[in-house]
């Protein structure tokens, strides 16, 4: 027997439930579809080199801070916040920013326009222990801190048979909860 709302619902509330509930339904999906800024960021090396000298060992720290526009909108005013300045910090790939440091001496990277699914590296450099980033932040709010690592990466044929994998397992999903409303 299949599924209907006759058997639950009168008439005159069918036609007032079914408009609501696909109101809502078109809606959700509306605001789930619309392009919006996702910054994240990660620490995803830091090292520390032991540099023999004439006059002993000298240590030099390093640091990379990912900073990346993952969502479909850009991003406006992104803004590094480290603990202090750095000895020495470099944008790759090269693009403009500014810098400024507030009243409690607070260091801050300003980037004025993240494009969608771009991204830069910090990287720090320094004869002495580097800053901690304090935060970044958009004008969207602040940016979700990830965990970064070394991954393998698959050749594309390897990602296709994976991704037609998963699709054909949501297509069963989907076929098979028609086929249990529809007993």
């Amino acid at each position: 027997m299949p599924f209907t709302l006759d058997a639950y619902l009168s008439e005159p509330l069918q036609r007032s439930v079914i408009p609501a509930l696909l109101t809502i339904v078109v809606g959700l999906v509306a605001r789930a579809l619309s392009p919006r800024s996702n910054v994240k960021w990660g620490v995803s090396h830091g090292f520390v080199f032991a540099v023999q000298q004439t006059s002993g060992n000298v240590s030099f720290h390093t640091l990379t801070v990912f900073v990346q526009n993952l969502g479909r909108a850009g991003s406006e005013n992104v803004e590094v916040h480290f603990n202090y300045k750095p000895e020495h910090l470099q944008i790759w790939p090269t693009l403009n920013y500014d810098t400024t440091t507030n009243p409690e001496n607070r260091f801050t990277v300003s980037v004025k326009r993240l494009a969608p699914k771009e991204h830069f590296t910090l990287e720090l450099l320094s004869g002495r222990p580097l800053p901690d980033v304090l935060r970044v932040r958009s004008d969207a709010g602040d940016a979700k801190k990830v965990t970064i690592g070394p991954s393998q990466i698959f050749s594309p044929w390897v990602r296709r048979a994976l991704l037609f994998l998963i699709w054909l397992g949501f297509f069963a999903i989907i076929q098979n909860i028609y086929l249990w409303i529809s007993r």
